[in-house]
Parts: C-alpha cells; structure tokens; sequence
C-alpha cells in the first residue's frame, strides 16, 4: 500500500512539473507574441494611425484603418492575458474578464481581415474599372465600409455574451480564454460554424481578388512594354509613373493578404474539424490560435517594407507629439498650432497666385484627362 502511495505521488509530482514546464513556455511564446506585436502596431499607429481621419484617398484610408484594429486587437489582447495570468487561473476561470478577453482576441482578428479583404476588393475595381473608381471612390467611403465591417465582425464575435456559443479557459495556458473548440450544445456548434463560415468566405474573396488583381497588372504591364509613337512617349511615361504606383499597392495588399491566409486558414481548418470530430489535436488548435496573435505582429512588419515615407512619417509623428506634451499650456500650443495653420494658408496662397497669375486646371475630356494652364488675369 506504501508503495503504491509512493507511486501515486511520484506520477503526481512528473505531471505537476511537465504542467509547469508547460506553463512557462506557453508564457513565454505569448510574452514575445504579445509583446512585440503591441510595440509593432504602436510604432505603426504613430506613423499612419492619423490617415483614417486625414487621409485624401481610398487606400491610405484602408491601411490606417488596418492599422488601428491591429493595434485595438493587440492592445486589448496583451492587457487582458497579462492580467489574467496574474490573478490566476483559478480567477479567470470564473471571471468575466474571460468572456471578455476571447471577444477582443476573436473580433479585432476577424475584423482584420475583413479590412484586407476589402482592400483586395478596392484593388481589382480601381484597377478594372479605373473610371468608375475614380469617379465613386472617396476617402468617406472608405471609412463608411470599414466601420460597417468592424462593427459586422465585432457583432459576430460578441453572439457568446448574448448566449449564443461561449469562450472558456485555454486547456493549454491557463491564463488567456479562447472559444470552445468541441461545442456540445446547439447554439455553441452555430457559432463556432459562424466563425468557420465567416473566415471561409473570407479567404475565398480575398484569394479571387488578388488573382484578379495579378492578372490584371500582369495585362497592363505587357501594354507598357508595348513601342508607343514618339509624340506619346510623355503620355507613356505619367502613365508609367501611375501604374509603378497602383502596383506598389497592389503588392502590399497582396504581403497582407498572405499573412492573413497563412495565420487563419490553420485555425479555420481546425474550427471544422473540432466541430465534425475529425483528426482532434490539442496541439495543432495551440498552434494555430497562437498564428492568430501572431497575425497583428506580421502586419507591423509589411508596413516598414512597402511604405516608404514610413520612417518620414514616424519620425515627424514622434516629434509633433513631442512637441504637443513639452508646451507649457493649453493656451501655448492653441497659439502654435494656429500660427502653423496661418503660415500654411499664406503659402498655400502664396503658391497658387502670383508672378504672372497663371494656375493649372484639369479636365477630363474624351475620357482623356487633359491639362490646361489658365491666366487668372484674363479670365478675371
């Protein structure tokens, strides 16, 4: 009886001990996660957070909107798992905030891509249809469909706090919380297949959309190269100069789009297969959750290799802000920020009128925008 006794504890004692092992790692993979992709969407944020309210097009719109539900998402993530691995688990267990943590994590990730997805979309019509686009297409707009998805994605993720589906303690971490990954009830098994469905049709659009997009820079390109007359070469060059411009874009769309595949289709997949009971793996659901959080951490980095005023903007970003905590007073900086505004205007004034009064219009004409330089004097 002594003997099995020891033997009882000794396995207790391995088990206690791979469970620690186990609990370290997990804190240190979502430390790093975590942490690096918080310092990542922070830095972004500074550089390009400011273009959604700003921004005086369509895709510098769609990035900066990108950029704050990355940083929402890892903010909230970060604050929450880091909490709750203080109180415990035997806390979260039982707290809200578990609720809570899974409905952030899952939201602001979905919501992401959703924003790239739309981005796919915003790239195969301005490249199709460059007239249309350019005739509809506003920076308004862009806002308008992107606070209309978060707030899609967002509803969809909050169906557990209003009974439908419901997010639990992570088996694995024990400190972060997660949804169920073996539904047993009617309305966890709809929203896990919700889910499912969701990141399906978004892969699926984003995936037809950059191939549509590849097809057509690959068509346009071929155009390019093609020997125009030689009092086309000018006309050749700006649209040259357009089209480097419109496939930059095209490109960045494309890294995103990727890092949304490779870091959701795994935890797709897994969805269904928990869901029918097909090849259940603990640790492959680890994995594929932790590709999730990852997904705010890759974004950060495809911004510095496709933006290149990003170091510009960063830069100045830091400095107004600076700037902005070192006055003295409200009053002060209310008085430096009008004298800018003031400086601007008689510049901007001063560019547009003067020696000669001459000003550039353009038209469209033909369907061909043209160029025409009016004097401001006789037309006056």
């Amino acid at each position: 009886m002594a003997v099995l006794n020891a033997t009882q504890n000794t396995q207790h004692t391995n088990t206690s001990a791979e469970q620690i092992q186990t609990d370290t790692a997990n804190l240190i993979i979502g430390v790093v996660l975590l942490g690096s992709a918080l310092i990542g969407c922070s830095l972004t944020l500074l550089a390009l957070g400011k273009d959604f309210f700003v921004g005086k097009n369509p895709p510098s719109v769609l990035v900066s909107a990108l950029v704050w539900v990355d940083f929402i998402g890892a903010l909230s993530t970060a604050v929450l798992v880091f909490h709750g691995y203080v109180q415990g688990p035997e806390w979260i267990m039982y707290s809200p905030q578990c609720t809570l943590q899974g409905f952030f994590a899952t939201a602001f990730g979905i919501s992401s891509g959703a924003v790239v997805t739309f981005m796919s979309l915003e790239r195969a019509v301005s490249l199709h249809k460059p007239f249309f686009y350019k005739q509809h297409a506003t920076p308004c707009l862009a806002r308008a469909f992107c606070i209309f998805i978060t707030l899609f994605c967002v509803t969809l993720s909050a169906l557990p706090i209003a009974g439908v589906g419901r997010y639990m303690l992570s088996k694995s971490s024990r400190f972060s919380c997660q949804f169920d990954w073996f539904p047993e009830d009617l309305s966890s098994t709809v929203y896990i297949l919700a889910l499912a469905t969701s990141g399906t049709l978004l892969i699926f659009v984003m995936t037809t959309s950059n191939i549509f997009v590849f097809v057509i820079v690959i068509r346009i390109r071929r155009q390019m190269s093609a020997v125009l007359p030689w009092g086309e070469n000018t006309r050749r060059h700006r649209r040259r100069g357009a089209f480097r411009l419109e496939e930059r874009m095209a490109k960045f769309v494309a890294l995103v789009s990727f890092v949304f595949l490779v870091t959701w289709l795994p935890v797709t997949i897994r969805l269904f297969c928990n869901v029918f009971r097909v090849y259940p793996s603990n640790r492959l659901d680890n994995i594929s959750l932790k590709l999730v959080v990852a997904n705010f951490l890759l974004d950060s980095f495809t911004y510095v290799l496709f933006k290149k005023n990003f170091k510009r903007n960063l830069k100045q970003s830091i400095t107004e802000l600076t700037e902005f905590i070192g006055d003295g007073s409200f009053s002060q900086r209310l008085k430096k920020q009008s004298s800018r505004d003031n400086n601007g205007n008689k510049k901007e004034n001063s560019s547009r009128v003067g020696h000669g009064q001459f000003a550039k219009t353009s038209m469209f004409q033909d369907d061909k925008p043209t160029l025409r330089i009016v004097n401001l004097d006789t037309a006056a």
